[in-house]
């Protein structure tokens, strides 16, 4: 299935990951502790209707039930809902008006009913209006040849990006995390059912989130991303969520900007977060640039859930500035800015792998996938043939590139997560400088070491 929006990062949630919840959720979601971000509720009550609604989540065998054979009833609603409505889709949107009813149109075969809300079960053809606030939803229980299913429509934010949905064939997980961002200063968060509907969201107004994914305790956690290229502002950061919406935890690399391209959790239960140093006054004449630059190379952190640094690698003593293919895309886009605020960067790491005593690192100005190893003892790297593409970090290209070493090299077989090409697919491609392209041009390989 492919979800095709302004959509950066995000991860699958593997089915059952979900805990399903009982039709009466039981009141409105307590929001996070910044009050800044809003937390969309799994339960909230219909103003009209006067009863608790919606369950956040539905069953796995509620979404993949199929339709009761023969079933007559047809429901239609203005403002439309998302996707038509079928016996066998538990959940819809709409995008309700503030001061408009919702208002469902249906009709019921001699012996189907329908009840929508707190209402009473009808049968025939009839026209019910629900009044809603944004973020609210109703049920909607429908009875066919004997046996009832139960439906949920949630009214979705007017600020909620478009989106479409393309499903080929039968989608490989049951949960999807998106962070379909409008604008860099705003954004969203949420999870998509197998069939592209969203189900649960939240919403800052202060910066875009980023990269949002599942972690093993089932909480969430995605980056803070501020209009810039890679991670400069000091206020970067990941945030961990209970699916609830309260805060768990805020990770910070020490002493550097917090880089919003991608943590990864280890198996011992720390993170890795990636960041980037600055390095003054040095000479880029030879790539075209200019005699004095500031240069940010790569540093990759291994943070303690506390927060605390037990590692650090930095790419400034492992690769050197004539491996960087792009010098020439850069200076193009640095120049574009006043000479005081413009910035090379050196590696741009794309993602991160932990994978037995080393880890996988993907950067795009490298063109290149490589192995940093010994990652507990000896901080020093080992390169990794380039991939024929300028931004590597999918995930079947980043195991074809492994697999022509052998499982030697590459440390062993990688975790079964990366034969899910999924993962990444939802993350667009950069440009230095500028907004999110797609590929131009293929990129010149990378000189190994």
């Amino acid at each position: 299935m492919r979800i095709a929006s302004k959509v950066f990062g995000g991860s699958i949630l593997p089915t059952g990951r979900i805990p399903a919840r009982g039709q009466d959720g039981g009141g409105q979601a307590p929001p996070g502790r910044d009050l800044r971000t809003r937390l969309y509720p799994a339960a909230v009550s219909s103003p009209r209707l006067g009863t608790p609604v919606v369950a956040l989540f539905v069953s796995a065998s509620a979404l993949l039930a199929p339709a009761t054979a023969g079933a007559k009833v047809t429901l239609h609603t203005t403002p439309a809902i998302t996707p038509r409505f079928g016996l066998s889709v538990p959940d819809y949107v709409s995008r309700c008006q503030p001061t408009q009813p919702l208002r469902f149109t249906v009709d019921a075969s001699k012996g189907d009913t329908v009840a929508i809300g707190g209402g009473p079960k009808r049968t025939g053809r009839f026209t019910t209006d629900v009044y809603l606030r944004t973020n609210a939803a109703v049920p909607v229980r429908v009875t066919t040849n004997g046996r009832e299913s139960t439906h949920h429509v949630r009214c979705l934010p007017q600020d909620f990006p478009q989106w479409t949905v393309h499903r080929h064939r039968r989608p490989e997980a049951q949960w999807y995390v998106l962070t379909p961002v409008g604008r860099y200063s705003d954004g969203y968060i949420a999870i998509f059912d197998a069939r592209g509907v969203p189900v649960w969201w939240m919403h800052s107004s202060w910066y875009a989130p980023w990269d949002g994914k599942l972690l093993a305790d089932g909480n969430l956690i995605w980056s803070r991303i501020f209009g810039t290229d890679f991670g400069l502002d000091p206020r970067g950061a990941w945030e961990e969520h209970a699916l609830d919406g309260r805060a768990v935890r805020v990770l910070q690399t020490r002493r550097t900007p917090t880089d919003f391209h991608d943590l990864e959790q280890m198996p011992n239960g720390d993170f890795l977060l990636d960041s980037y140093v600055r390095r003054s006054k040095v000479d880029l004449t030879r790539f075209g640039g200019p005699r004095y630059a500031n240069v940010y190379d790569a540093e990759i952190q291994e943070l303690t859930p506390q927060g605390k640094r037990v590692w650090s690698w930095n790419s400034k003593n492992h690769i050197g500035l004539s491996e960087n293919t792009w010098w020439k895309d850069i200076e193009s886009a640095q120049n574009r800015r006043p000479p005081a605020e413009r910035r090379y960067d050196a590696v741009h790491i794309n993602s991160m792998e932990p994978d037995g005593g080393g880890i996988i690192v993907s950067a795009r100005f490298l063109d290149a996938v490589f192995r940093i190893t010994g990652v507990a003892t000896v901080r020093r790297a080992t390169r990794r043939p380039p991939l024929r593409r300028p931004h590597p970090d999918r995930l079947r290209q980043r195991r074809r590139a492994l697999a022509a070493r052998g499982p030697a090299a590459a440390g062993g077989a990688l975790p079964d997560r990366h034969r899910q090409p999924h993962r990444h697919a939802a993350r667009e491609p950069e440009r230095p400088g500028g907004p999110e392209v797609g590929m131009g041009r293929r990129r010149p390989q990378a000189r190994g070491r």
